[in-house]
């Protein structure tokens, strides 16, 4: 009988589990009620001296993996210009002990002050990688770029999905590169 009990304790906690795990992974991505306002087929990004000499492959990378996530989506063709006004994103790195990795900005032409996501649409971002912060692990800053990325393209936190690039990374991210969720997150964004 107390077999009986603790294989049936056992199996209702495995049970849980699995409900908590599946329930995370269905959570899906939130997106930004405004949108960029750049054609999604024809992204391209800059990088100033500093972040190209620091983190010029994880951005590559995590570039690459939003262009090409195995799930299918209209970005094309998110590659380095060395021109910044046919830039839609713009990496530069800043170093101060302030808690974030990395920090995006939503800009619109002209202006001299950043946009909230939920109250305008944006022309292009700016994303500013914290030198102090990010550490050196490049798996890791990829992760952290394709999250700001996100950011640009409209998505906004799934802080309860740690399956999710858009998840922060204090929230316990488990993932550095675009999973489902994500890339159906933007292609609702961008059909």
């Amino acid at each position: 009988m107390k077999k009986f009990f603790g294989l049936f304790f056992i199996s209702i906690l495995v049970l849980c589990v699995n409900l908590q795990i599946a329930s995370a992974a269905a959570t899906p991505t939130p997106t930004f009620r405004y949108n960029l306002t750049w054609d999604i087929r024809n992204i391209y990004y800059y990088t100033d001296s500093a972040a190209q000499s620091n983190y010029g492959t994880p951005i590559s990378n995590a570039s690459h993996n939003w262009c090409y996530t195995g799930y299918g989506n209209s970005l094309y063709p998110a590659t380095r210009t060395t021109n910044q006004s046919n830039a839609a994103i713009d990496f530069h790195t800043y170093s101060k002990a302030d808690g974030n990795n990395a920090k995006t900005e939503l800009r619109i032409f002209g202006s001299t002050t950043p946009q909230i996501a939920n109250d305008n649409d944006w022309d292009w971002g700016r994303i500013m990688i914290n030198d102090y912060e990010i550490g050196n692990d490049s798996s890791y800053i990829q992760g952290v770029v394709a999250h700001e990325m996100g950011h640009v393209f409209g998505l906004d936190h799934n802080d309860t999905n740690p399956n999710s690039i858009m998840c922060s990374a204090w929230a316990g991210r488990a993932v550095n590169t675009v999973q489902k969720v994500d890339n159906d997150a933007f292609n609702l964004k961008h059909p």
